[in-house]
């Protein structure tokens, strides 16, 4: 472990707004994919460095009023103690959980024997950086964790398995585990065999608690329908299960289009229990384009934003809805004459807020009159418990330079004076504020409670 002194630009003042502060500070070299709070203090992980063949993970301390307090860089390499250690990440689905009273993340990596790549997962502590003896790996070498939660002290992870068939044709299967310490309890698994490449594979993607009973679970699956051939067809599937793994019921949100694939698919628990769910109709599937047929996946034109309820005690989908109205209202201009801009609005995250409205964040496309005319928005909507909006925001942060690309929001979570903070990554293709530099930057951007 090495200790790196990072030179952290605050643009912009701290701002007070009915005792919120809002501010933005990005850190070149590095990828925010998550942010938690503990005990008033920012903890940012993420990925660093330029080649892939010299990964390391960065923590990042900082206070709820964006003064920097702290950064650890760690080596893989030196974590692990392996030479045959060449690359490693974590994403944003991974929390750290609390085992035997010490707060553990869990860290992939990728080992190369001869011409062999293989997978592999470690828990590391917070706190010393140590290695855990928590040990999720299979024996296959090509397994990795997927996600990792925390739901009332009670610890769940997603492993990935990549496994490879005599044909060299690679198919993922998912198992979910419980842990207790340094036991884990495999209660649902995905187990998807050889000739599942060119069909169907149904991928673990997300789990959420249940506010109405502990002793369940909703298990997020987003199913393929031709993993191999077009990757752009698959839906969104929403399973209630038990603790020990037991199917209560299954709803497919969007109703089983057979016209277009879902993206950007995110759920919310309401205060009754029933799950309100989002997503963006952005892809047609092949041969089903209206008056354009064609062996591949097309994109919708007038692609928007739904919203579906489902009971909760028999999984029915009560109604279904998009606010395609009032998103081209407030996204449709644009600097480009004729661009379509309000078909790209991608959610990410979504926080239920004060128990009357949720709050959805993403990230859309602009396109602007200047040198490589794109770049990235983030984006909140708030709306209320029935998908009504209240409020929308996108942020634009130099419009007049030519290098910004924007910023990618991978984490989302609301801070204590009732504000929010997003975690990602900041863009710069060496414009005027690049100086020639690398242009991924770790970004946190503070916001009040209203989005501003």
């Amino acid at each position: 472990m090495k200790n790196l002194i990072l030179l952290v630009i605050l643009i912009g003042n701290n701002l007070s707004l009915s005792a919120q502060t809002t501010w933005f500070k990005f850190v070149p070299g590095w990828q925010v994919q998550k942010s938690i709070i503990i005990n008033d203090t920012i903890f940012s992980f993420g990925n660093g460095s330029y080649s892939v063949f010299d990964f390391f993970f960065n923590l990042n301390k900082t206070s709820l009023q964006g003064d920097f307090i702290s950064s650890d860089t760690l080596e893989y390499k030196k974590m692990v103690n392996d030479s045959l250690v060449i690359s490693s990440c974590i994403n944003n689905k991974l929390d750290p959980i609390k085992l035997d009273g010490n707060w553990v993340l869990p860290i992939n990596v990728e080992e190369m024997t001869g011409s062999d790549y293989k997978h592999r997962s470690y828990f590391f502590n917070l706190i010393d950086f140590t290695k855990s003896t928590l040990n999720p790996n299979h024996d296959t070498f090509t397994s990795y964790v997927l996600l990792s939660k925390s739901f009332k002290n009670v610890n769940y992870i997603i492993l990935e398995d990549r496994i490879e068939y005599y044909n060299k044709s690679i198919v993922p299967s998912f198992f979910l585990y419980k842990i207790n310490s340094s036991e884990m309890t495999l209660i649902r698994k995905l187990i998807h065999k050889e000739n599942a490449y060119d069909n169907h594979v149904p991928i673990y993607q997300n789990l959420h608690s249940d506010n109405q009973n502990e002793a369940n679970l909703f298990l997020q699956i987003l199913d393929c329908w031709n993993f191999h051939g077009v990757p752009a067809q698959f839906e969104s599937v929403v399973q209630k299960i038990d603790t020990t793994g037991k199917l209560i019921w299954a709803n497919i949100p969007s109703g089983n289009q057979d016209t277009i694939s879902t993206v950007g698919f995110q759920m919310v628990q309401l205060p009754n229990g029933n799950i309100l769910c989002s997503w963006l109709d952005f892809y047609y599937r092949p041969w089903k384009k209206p008056n354009d047929p064609y062996q591949y996946e097309l994109a919708n034109p007038n692609a928007t934003m739904w919203f579906a309820e489902i009971d909760y005690e028999t999984g029915q989908r009560l109604w279904v809805k998009n606010i395609q109205q009032y998103l081209r209202w407030k996204m449709t201009p644009t600097d480009i004459e004729g661009s379509e801009d309000v078909t790209d609005l991608v959610i990410t995250d979504a926080q239920l807020i004060d128990g009357n409205s949720i709050v959805w964040c993403g990230l859309r496309s602009r396109t602007v009159k200047l040198t490589n005319s794109w770049k990235q928005l983030p984006v909140l909507i708030k709306t209320d418990l029935q998908g009504n909006p209240i409020w929308y925001r996108e942020y634009n942060f130099y419009p007049v330079d030519t290098g910004d690309k924007g910023f990618t929001p991978y984490s989302f979570i609301q801070t204590p004076d009732k504000g929010f903070l997003l975690s990602g990554e900041y863009q710069n293709r060496f414009g005027q504020l690049s100086k020639g530099e690398f242009w991924q930057k770790a970004a946190l951007l503070k916001l009040d409670s209203n989005g501003c």
